[in-house]
């Protein structure tokens, strides 16, 4: 078959279905580039298109394949639009393998066309500021880091692809798993990135006792992406909401399912939508007053969408207030709102889950906007029979709970149009 000048006569879905093979498990890189070297080019840029790249250590060979593949094949590294460098699929009971990163610069000019480029599961290894000069990856849009173990701090890394002339998007997944730990030692954003556009960040738990700088300035940003598994986590991100100018798409989610009693995830925009994610509130309203909206002073969109996955205390009731709180930080140029609730989904459909819903508080809330157009409120309804049975409830108290939510609804008051909908096929987060 290596030797074969016939294969770009075979059909093209015969084609596709030894790329398909080849592709889910190549064990070499190179005995699939002998045996692709006389395919059609649209046939070997479906195969090496996204292409993957282990460096676990019973791999040892791998890496330097895929550079010996580079170098001996200049058409192949045409085709790379996504070049993914891992280590072991396991993090957990896996040492990450390491890896220099200035390997990715000395295999830059092999990768012309690259524009995404994912590190997971790797030890990265960064080097001294001072020897990285000029610019690589021509075509590179997005990097995304995942499961790191970084030997330095973050802002090393960000600094180091600084240099990347066309990036706007940086995707940083610092946590890892159990026992191992990223060392996020203090995340320093510069005004050297005048490209960077998005900047996704997630931490865990072992940087509570870290923070980001004070002085954060990046002109261009337009959309940030931050995770984190406490609500302490806030003080990280309140700085960046104070020196991003340009900000059109903040998000913030505290996950609650790995990390913690109660996840939330919060998203601000000024074009599109500003959705707060609810799971398990627990935590007390005054966290959120370290929250200040008042520079985002384009916010046009917000929208609220609630999952609680926890029995009703009265410490939930403190949702509201935080709303609230948020509300009142947000500037008077919101024009659209959207609330949106699949917490019925999850628990018994009794009255005092409909509790919740402090429809008047809301209402209040929202009064101060003068130019509110639209407000849309979703409810879900989304067991059948057996789950509403499991989870102790039954087909009369949904029901119940469907009228009043409705009855609610109607009695509300708003500026604008108003839009409400009662989902039954939404439920889970």
């Amino acid at each position: 078959m290596r030797q074969s000048t016939e294969i770009p006569q075979l059909p093209q879905e015969v084609i596709d279905m030894i790329i398909g093979f080849l592709w889910s498990d190549k064990e070499s890189l190179c005995i699939c580039s002998q045996v692709a070297r006389h395919w059609l080019p649209s046939s070997q840029s479906l195969l090496f298109h996204k292409t993957s790249v282990s460096l676990s250590d019973y791999k040892p060979g791998r890496l330097a394949d895929f550079i010996d593949l580079l170098h001996s094949s200049k058409q192949i590294g045409r085709y790379i639009r996504c070049l993914i460098l891992h280590g072991p699929n396991d993090p957990v009971f896996s040492d990450p393998c390491t890896l220099e990163i200035e390997v990715v610069e000395v295999i830059s000019p092999k990768l012309p066309n690259l524009s995404r480029l994912v590190l997971g599961g790797v030890g990265l290894i960064i080097p001294n500021a001072s020897r990285a000069k000029g610019s690589f990856l021509p075509s590179l849009k997005c990097l995304s880091l995942r499961y790191m173990e970084i030997f330095g701090e973050l802002s090393s890394v960000l600094r180091y692809f600084a240099r990347v002339d066309n990036l706007e998007l940086i995707n940083i997944f610092t946590e890892r798993p159990q026992r191992v730990s990223p060392k996020v030692n203090g995340i320093a954003i510069s005004p050297e990135y005048p490209g960077i556009r998005s900047l996704k960040l997630q931490v865990d738990r072992d940087a509570r006792s870290r923070s980001i700088h004070e002085g954060i300035q990046l002109e261009s940003l337009l959309e940030l992406d931050f995770s984190f598994s406490e609500p302490a986590h806030l003080r990280i991100i309140s700085p960046i909401i104070r020196n991003v100018p340009r900000l059109r798409h903040l998000k913030l989610c505290l996950d609650a399912f790995q990390h913690g009693p109660f996840g939330l995830s919060i998203t601000f925009t000024n074009f599109f939508t500003l959705k707060f994610d609810h799971y398990l509130f627990v935590d007390p309203p005054e966290r959120w007053t370290e929250l200040n909206l008042t520079s985002l002073t384009s916010l046009e969109t917000l929208s609220i969408v609630f999952r609680l996955q926890l029995r009703l205390t009265p410490r939930d009731h403190a949702i509201w207030s935080s709303v609230t709180s948020l509300l009142s930080s947000a500037p008077s140029t919101l024009s659209n709102v959207t609330f949106s609730d699949m917490t019925l989904n999850f628990f018994r459909y009794e009255e005092k889950y409909l509790e919740l819903h402090d429809w008047k508080s809301l209402e209040q809330s929202l009064s101060r906007f003068s130019q509110l157009q639209a407000v849309r409120i979703i409810i879900g309804f989304g067991a059948d029979e057996d789950e509403l049975t499991a989870m102790g409830g039954s087909r009369e108290i949904f029901e119940k709970s469907r009228a009043i939510i409705q009855q609610q609804l109607r009695d509300l008051h708003v500026k604008g149009k108003l839009e409400v909908g009662l989902k039954g096929d939404e439920y889970g987060p």
